[in-house]
């Protein structure tokens, strides 16, 4: 079979379509890869209304519920007083409040020591007193645990202590208000230090 006679013409006339093809592919792939690449998806967090709910309220355990506070439990016409076998009083003032018609020190020694070497006692007198009141328990001796029996001068005393021993004194606080009071221990030697103020507030 005779080939087809090819026209000139039609040669001249596909070559400018073909280099036009080619052209057109280049471009096409320039752009293709100028590009930016499409973002991937991003996971939307659930909203609020979906998260399931935690309640954080810490509940009150039955000890802490029950556990009274130190004003209520604590009656403010009582007092605490310590005394130790290095001879002091843990308290310099004794404050008693103004609504208080009598008041109680509770003494206790917190020391080791018997009452014949370190013994303690808490003695309530006026300041105007005090030098007479201690000159006269040295006089009454261990016998009277150093106060002088049924002294007026006295407004109140407990017995005399050993170590690990304690008691208890009530009195009335009307005579705080006309002058100045005081408490000391009478053992002798330990008038000096062991001995404070006591204000009614």
């Amino acid at each position: 079979m005779q080939p087809k006679n090819i026209n000139k013409d039609n040669i001249m006339t596909l070559k400018p379509l073909w280099q036009l093809g080619f052209s057109t592919a280049i471009m096409m792939a320039i752009s293709a890869c100028s590009q930016e690449p499409a973002p991937a998806s991003v996971a939307i967090p659930p909203t609020p209304a979906s998260i399931p709910h935690t309640n954080h309220t810490m509940a009150s355990s039955p000890e802490a519920a029950s556990t009274p506070t130190s004003h209520t439990s604590q009656n403010d016409c009582e007092i605490a007083l310590n005394g130790t076998d290095a001879m002091q009083f843990s308290l310099k003032q004794i404050e008693i409040p103004a609504h208080c018609t009598q008041a109680t020190i509770h003494l206790s020694h917190t020391g080791k020591l018997p009452k014949t070497a370190m013994g303690h006692n808490v003695v309530i007198t006026s300041q105007a007193h005090l030098r007479g009141v201690l000159s006269d328990g040295l006089q009454a001796g261990k016998e009277h645990e150093f106060v002088k029996p049924n002294d007026e001068r006295v407004l109140a005393h407990s017995k005399l202590l050993g170590g690990g021993e304690s008691d208890s004194i009530t009195f009335d606080t009307a005579l705080l208000k006309t002058e100045p009071y005081v408490f000391v221990c009478s053992f002798p030697g330990h008038s000096g230090p062991m001995r404070g103020t006591i204000v009614i507030q």
